[in-house]
């Protein structure tokens, strides 16, 4: 039974005759396709990925109440309990931000963009989808947590936004 379970979790990729190399899927080391991530990544010390993901997440709790506030934007609403930030804009629908602790990840589920996982690169929570195949990150300033969120509620409220990063 647990070697099925892990078998789900590990792909062979035959790189050459003479090599196997075996990525390990769903885990710190790799992103979901079996992309190798930054070192820099993977060496984020837990006690520091505790204290960005939950500053970034109270944060961007605040700069959103505010926004809501200042906006008069009484159908709009934000919460933020036990490290998942649940936030609703009706025009949209309704968002849900969380730690993964066990990938030292933020995670974003949004009725506009889908799924997207975060992780903390040089003090910015970037897409890691945008991880090349070499282990290099592209686009950084573009697919961030923060600017794809404010894009997004932007969109959603007709309004312009910004965080307070």
């Amino acid at each position: 039974m647990l070697t099925q379970l892990l078998s789900r979790h590990i792909k062979r990729r035959n790189l050459s005759n003479r090599a196997n190399i075996i990525y390990r899927h769903y885990s710190i080391g790799s992103t979901t396709d079996g992309r190798i991530i930054s070192q820099e990544i993977k060496d984020l010390p837990l006690g520091k990925y505790h204290h960005a993901a939950d500053s970034t997440l109270e944060n961007m709790t605040e700069d959103l109440e505010r926004f809501f506030e200042n906006n008069s934007l009484d159908t709009c609403d934000v919460e933020y309990t036990s490290g998942i930030l649940s936030l609703q804009i009706p025009k949209l629908g309704d968002y849900v931000i969380n730690k993964q602790p066990p990938n030292k990840q933020i995670w974003l589920s949004s009725p506009l963009s889908g799924p997207k996982r975060f992780d903390y690169y040089r003090g910015l929570w970037i897409d890691s989808r945008t991880i090349d195949s070499a282990g290099q990150i592209t686009n950084v300033l573009e697919n961030t947590l923060h600017d794809l969120l404010a894009k997004e509620v932007s969109k959603g409220t007709g309004l312009p936004f910004q965080f307070n990063k």
